[in-house]
């Protein structure tokens, strides 16, 4: 903060605070710094300032114009000295230095440029935002607070967290006129003293978060003298602070219920959860429809979590299963305070339906139709699954799952595309039959193939070439015209391995070569493969000139 008297109100997402109480030598402790505490441009070297016992520190970030219209200051360090912070450790918090004026519109625009310069501050070691309030800007006291009220709303509003206020007794006396319109707000007190505590609170407050208790201190890695300040709780609630939980709830358990996994006869749940009072294993409590079920305590390995929160290490994982009946359940979870008169925490509820669950994977064309293949699990059975297939709206085949997935093939389809749709369905007839997907494939179509020749031979005329219908990998009838009337119907069926290796879903047999017997003389010989599917047409290799 600046080095005058400051004010800085705190509506903080997290603890319950302890009131105005002594505190004991092991009380946590952070500096507050600016530009002033880099003469000549000296850096500050973090991690010496956490292993001197540092737990926190708070960094200007902004100030408000100096002149009406002005441009807004940003700290030159701001950006490095909040990312160096916390990388070393401490949890850091981000204030703008105020600049109150007229219009009261002035308050909200700063905010906004306050938000600009930090962003939202939701990092896990990140603090709620602070007003740091040491000017009047000529106001008076209901002007004042109606512009305090603003920059705090406005900073609610882009950030979505509980900004604080700074100030000090006498200023928030005689400039405010001693408002408890903000006592609501946790309280950053300035009030330099070696007294163990501040003395007497201003504005209704009952209690102080942060009291910056000294202007003066020596801390290393830090040039020069320092603002120090001293945090009202524990490191839970510290921690608790940064991760915006309500100050209401303080001391109360927090977490979350991450899944439920169904199988028959049970439910899991699983998630984490932290008591900010102890590092023991934490309680938790199931309830199915609204009635207790079962407990287990916390004790799973949730490196994740303690990586968001390294006061309480990994075990504060949980997973507990508890007996359901068929059908649809809601399952709840609370963590259970270990102290009294505080209320136990809900950490969340999941629905878990008893209705099958699956998925239609694939659709494979093959010889004849398609190969449909998907899986289908019935929460509330052991037993393998049944699965109805419709093609195109209507009912087509009932598979069971072996023990889950299935296959099964669909013929007799007209070539063109077609939608299979899969549905699982509820052995116990208790939940909708739930559609488990749909999926489009287009059946072959007409056949294919090349009229390779027809050359003039001793009693008449030699064709050759090859045939595939995609319907099957048998050989196919091609049908001869000659000089535009029917002749005969030959069987593309001799081995063809280049035609084989091309098209290797169908095989190699699919050659034809034979000698039409015919008069001589020229003749025109036209040649069709014959659909062996389902109202598509035949297909026109081709017309040669022959004799």
């Amino acid at each position: 903060m600046c080095r005058t008297t400051r004010v800085l109100t705190t509506l903080l997402a997290t603890i319950a605070l302890i009131g105005g109480t002594a505190l004991s030598a092991s009380a946590l402790t952070g500096p507050d710094v600016s530009s002033w505490n880099h003469p000549g441009g000296a850096s500050i070297n973090w991690r010496a300032v956490r292993a001197a016992g540092q737990n926190f520190a708070f960094v200007k970030a902004t100030q408000g114009p100096s002149v009406p219209g002005g441009s807004f200051y940003t700290n030159p360090y701001y950006a490095g000295d909040s990312a160096g912070a916390a990388a070393a450790g401490l949890y850091v918090g981000s204030y703008d230095f105020a600049v109150p004026a007229l219009p009261l519109s002035t308050a909200a625009l700063q905010a906004r440029a306050f938000v600009s310069v930090t962003g939202s501050l939701h990092g896990s070691m990140q603090l709620p935002p602070v007003l740091d309030l040491e000017q009047t800007g000529g106001l008076s006291a209901a002007n004042l607070r109606a512009w305090v009220q603003s920059w705090l709303t406005e900073a609610q509003h882009l950030t979505g967290r509980t900004p604080m206020i700074y100030t000090s007794p006498n200023f928030w006396k005689t400039a405010l006129g001693n408002t408890t319109a903000m006592a609501g707000y946790h309280l950053w007190l300035a009030s330099w003293t070696s007294a163990s505590t501040p003395g007497a609170l201003p504005g209704g407050w009952s209690t102080w978060t942060m009291w910056q208790y000294t202007d003066a201190a020596a801390v290393a890695g830090i040039s020069g003298t320092v603002d120090l300040n001293k945090y009202c709780c524990t490191m839970s609630n510290l921690v608790a602070l940064a991760h915006g939980i309500d100050d209401r709830a303080a001391g109360n358990p927090f977490g979350n219920l991450d899944g439920a996994t169904r199988a028959p006869g049970t439910i899991t749940v699983s998630g984490w959860a932290i008591d900010p009072d102890t590092t023991d294993p934490l309680t938790v409590h199931v309830y199915v429809d609204g009635h207790w079920a079962a407990l287990g305590t916390t004790g799973v390995s949730r490196p994740d979590v303690a990586a968001a929160y390294p006061g309480w290490g990994s075990d504060r994982g949980y997973s507990i299963t508890v007996p359901v009946a068929a059908g649809t359940h809601t399952v709840c979870a609370y963590g259970i305070n270990q102290l009294t008169g505080t209320s136990n925490s809900k950490l969340g509820c999941r629905t878990v339906s008893g209705a099958p669950i699956g998925a239609l994977e694939s659709l494979t064309p093959i010889a004849g139709g398609v190969l449909v293949q998907g899986w289908v699990q019935d929460p509330d059975s052991a037993d393998p699954a049944t699965a109805h297939i419709s093609v195109d709206g209507a009912w087509r085949a009932e598979v069971t799952g072996a023990p889950q997935s299935f296959s099964v093939a669909i013929g007799s389809l007209v070539d063109g595309p077609h939608t299979f749709c899969a549905y699982g369905i509820d052995s116990q007839h208790l939940d909708p039959d739930p559609k488990l997907g749909c999926l489009t494939v287009t059946v072959a179509g007409a056949p294919y193939g090349h009229y390779e020749a027809a050359v003039a031979v001793a009693g008449g005329v030699e064709v050759s070439g090859w045939a595939i219908d995609p319907d099957t990998a048998a050989p196919i009838a091609v049908h001869v015209y000659v000089d535009g009337v029917w002749n005969r119907a030959l069987t593309a069926g001799t081995d063809r391995p280049d035609v084989g290796a091309a098209f290797p879903q169908s095989g190699s047999l699919h050659g034809f070569d034979q000698v039409l017997s015919l008069d001589p003389g020229p003749h025109t010989v036209c040649l069709y493969a014959i659909n062996t599917g389902l109202g598509a047409s035949n297909t026109k290799l081709g017309c040669r000139s022959a004799g």
